[in-house]
């Protein structure tokens, strides 16, 4: 028994030696020499914006909340409108508003969800979040003429004013307005505007300044027209339906390529001069007794390239001279091509369908330099003329 005894208490010895041995294998316990450094981050180096509240963006009299430095800011949940005020003012240049995916709910009686009161602002950006039911404007940075903004991945709905106005050199992408009582996205000159929709507005879809870009946009059921661009605009893969007046509207100077107008009550596309239109397709426009073209020419010198029009009253409808009609497809309109100004170069078209097919004055050119006059204009098909219009 004692040999027993003795042989556990060696067990037990070793035991507690190899785990003294174990703890000293561990390391020096000491701590370093000098203060101790934290080693996890700060709550302002884990989230460095600042929460839009009344602690940090306090309002004032016509605004819940106020952003008075630049910065990036963001919400932390929903807002609801208050009588008279805007829901977030802005109030100096370099400041970015996250959303957050947060809900900005306005009532009849507030301002603008989102509004710039001082003027000449720039570089601001709002993105990510829902804005409707506000009195005024959805987004306002247009009255105060701020430059140099980004409006990106925001839905304004059902707001008294407009859904989104900006000022120039700015850029929209990824937005949604509709059934705003105002127009739905409003630009100054140099905007770009993207992957946009605006649907049933009151006045109508889109409105550009000068010498803006369009691209993959889509206005549809506006009560007004679809889309109006300034000089210079160029405007590609871009869709207008079923609006109540015209689908787009272009003043001069302007390229509108791959785009479709279709079911408008009046024009598909309008352009006044020096347009480029090319490679569109327009079809069904004209309603409730409006007499409507596929493409309405108003102006001189633009070129009408490689268009599709059909089932509309005009197919083409040319109202000026010294315009170059080539090489576009028109069928089933109740008549194709319309050219009742002079000077016009109609080359290279095909129409069917029309009652009659064509309908073009004196003192136009249907190949080179040869008159209309006394003429049909639409040369036979296996005509050798490379020049020749084709009908069949």
């Amino acid at each position: 028994m004692e040999r027993a005894d003795r042989r556990f208490g060696l067990f037990v010895c070793a035991v507690v030696c190899a785990g003294v041995g174990f703890v000293a294998i561990a390391g020096n316990l000491s701590p370093p020499v000098g203060p101790i450094a934290p080693t996890m981050k700060t709550l302002d180096q884990v989230e460095p914006r600042v929460p839009i509240n009344a602690t940090n963006t306090p309002g004032d009299s016509n605004s819940s909340f106020r952003i008075t430095q630049p910065g990036s800011y963001y919400l932390t949940g929903n807002i609801t409108g208050v009588t008279a005020r805007h829901g977030i003012e802005i109030a100096a240049s370099g400041v970015t508003i996250d959303l957050n995916g947060f809900d900005m709910v306005g009532i009849p009686a507030s301002l603008d969800a989102v509004n710039a009161s001082d003027f000449n602002l720039t570089n601001i950006t709002i993105m990510n979040g829902s804005i409707r039911s506000w009195g005024g404007d959805g987004i306002d940075l247009a009255t105060a003429s701020v430059s140099s903004t980004r409006i990106s991945g925001i839905t304004s709905d059902s707001n008294g004013g407009r859904g989104i106005a900006v000022g120039n050199q700015s850029v929209i992408t990824g937005c949604i307005v509709r059934s705003c009582v105002g127009l739905g996205i409003v630009t100054g000159n140099s905007a770009m505007v993207s992957s946009s929709t605006c649907q049933a507005n009151m006045p109508g879809g889109f409105l550009s300044g000068t010498d803006c870009v369009f691209s993959n946009c889509n206005a549809r059921t506006n009560s007004d027209y679809g889309f109006t661009i300034g000089t210079g605009t160029v405007m590609t893969n871009c869709t207008a339906y079923s609006n109540a007046a015209e689908g787009i509207i272009a003043n001069t100077h302007c390229e509108i390529t791959g785009c479709v107008a279709s079911v408008n009550t009046d024009n598909g596309i309008v352009v006044a001069g020096s347009c480029t239109v090319s490679g569109n397709t327009c079809n069904a426009n004209g309603f409730a007794g409006v007499i409507a073209a596929g493409i309405a020419v108003n102006g001189i010198y633009n070129t009408v390239i490689g268009n599709h029009c059909d089932d509309n009253d005009f197919g083409i409808d040319v109202n000026d001279g010294a315009n170059k009609i080539d090489g576009n497809s028109c069928s089933h309109n109740n008549i194709n091509f319309d050219i009742i100004g002079v000077d016009n170069f109609v080359v290279r078209n095909t129409a069917t369908g029309g009652v009659p097919n064509y309908n073009i004055a004196a003192g136009n050119s249907v190949a080179p330099r040869i008159s209309v006059t006394g003429q049909d204009p639409w040369t036979a098909a296996g005509s050798s003329n490379p020049w020749a219009n084709f009908g069949y």
